[in-house]
């Protein structure tokens, strides 16, 4: 497979206010590269993504959808529409957090976990990242049906991105990815401190 099919959650406005609250997010079709070397796939995709995201912003369809969506989800249509589905296989959402570390109502954070919430219908595989003061986690939930080797692409994963931590680390390639760390955890278990 040298292409998939992925939908991109982008926002469809820069910012909330008191007359237009809450989110309007919608996943973007793209076809992404597999092929090709870590820095050529990051490059396409990133001009991909890019292109595709300034002409959503432009024309953000779910604005002009939005109250035919809420019927639909009142309805119970919204639900069966996702167990229906053909469009894509994969949602990927990236969640720029804090850069530096923040408290609630004084107690430190020290790790923040991306949870995808809603309806997933049939989707195979949603992945979720959440960068944290210094650290990137990312979240995968699958269809076991569908992908029973989550455990093999959790590991893929952080090898690639073990990879591209090498790459920042190189003299010469601080740029690429510089003070970014990357960790895996199984849930439950205390991730490493964040860093200062």
């Amino acid at each position: 497979v040298n292409e998939l099919q992925v939908g991109v959650m982008v926002a469809a406005r820069s910012g909330a206010s008191v007359e237009t609250p809450g989110n309007q997010a919608a996943p973007l079709l793209v076809t992404v590269p597999t092929a090709g070397t870590a820095f050529q796939r990051l490059s396409r995709t990133a001009g991909v993504v890019g292109a595709a995201r300034a002409y959503a912003a432009a024309q953000p369809p779910i604005a002009i959808l939005q109250p035919l969506l809420r019927v639909c989800a009142a309805a119970g249509l919204y639900r069966r529409y996702l167990s229906h589905q053909h469009r894509l296989h994969l949602l990927v959402s990236n969640v720029p957090g804090p850069r530096e570390p923040v408290t609630l109502d004084s107690v430190p954070i020290r790790a923040a976990i991306p949870l995808g919430v809603g309806e997933t219908g049939n989707l195979t595989l949603t992945a979720v990242a959440l960068s944290y003061a210094g650290t990137l986690a990312i979240t995968l939930v699958a269809d076991s049906d569908r992908m029973p080797d989550l455990e093999l692409l959790a590991r893929l994963l952080q090898a690639e991105l073990d990879g591209w931590t090498a790459l920042a680390d190189a003299p010469g390639r601080e740029h690429v990815a510089a003070g970014t760390r990357w960790q895996t955890h199984q849930l439950g278990e205390e991730p490493d401190d964040p860093p200062q």
